[in-house]
């Protein structure tokens, strides 16, 4: 969000002015950005650092995956079991991250993560880490795809080399990216179209100069 959006009470009241983080239609993955406080950051905006939400027929799980260097363990795996296992009535499951942990170890992905990611492959703590998500998370996500409901993985982690990112594997399973270029003339963000009726879910790619202004 900004370059130390944790680092103290004031900081966390401008960002949150701007993106009303306390909002409950707002969700946040923590970065490593956002890692100078956490506990004072979760305090000030009213939230977990990982947690589910359903909302008009969509079921939204927020993970950190500054956590455990870009691994899913704990709290967190269980909260992913627990919602993958009892979810029926949703048209689709959004995960929501900060580092695009799903591209490691993932045959056609692994290979772009030094151009795609910010802080490239590595085990620094702003790095794409080696990490579970193949392993022990993708399994429950698929399971979850094959019940019928759409998977869409969101994460922020990109900007400085490329502005977008979006890929459908084989299985349906659909991953995403979008982050802002300090240095790029134009300037996009992901936008999602929900059509509550028909339980469809689009999305694309808009300038943020087109966008709606707050007031």
């Amino acid at each position: 969000v900004s370059f130390y959006t944790a680092l103290d009470s004031s900081t966390i009241r401008y960002g949150d002015s701007i993106f009303d983080f306390s909002s409950d239609s707002t969700l946040l993955a923590l970065g490593n950005h956002e890692y100078q406080d956490t506990a004072l950051l979760m305090s000030m905006i009213g939230k977990s650092q990982f947690y589910s939400k359903h909302h008009d027929g969509i079921t939204y799980l927020v993970l950190d995956s500054q956590d455990s260097l870009s691994n899913i363990v704990g709290a967190q795996k269980n909260l992913v079991q627990n919602v993958t296992d009892t979810i029926t009535n949703s048209s689709h499951l959004v995960v929501l991250t900060h580092k695009l942990i799903w591209m490691y170890g993932d045959s056609i992905m692994d290979p772009m993560i030094d151009s795609v990611t910010n802080g490239g492959g590595g085990a620094c703590f702003h790095c794409l880490n080696p990490n579970n998500f193949q392993t022990d998370i993708y399994p429950m996500l698929l399971a979850v795809q094959q019940r019928g409901v759409e998977v869409v993985l969101v994460a922020g982690d990109i900007g400085t080399k490329v502005q977008y990112f979006q890929y459908t594997n084989p299985d349906g399973i659909s991953y995403l990216a979008s982050g802002v270029g300090e240095y790029e003339p134009i300037k996009t963000a992901l936008v999602f179209e929900h059509d509550k009726a028909n339980r469809t879910l689009n999305w694309h790619y808009e300038e943020l100069m087109n966008l709606p202004q707050k007031p």
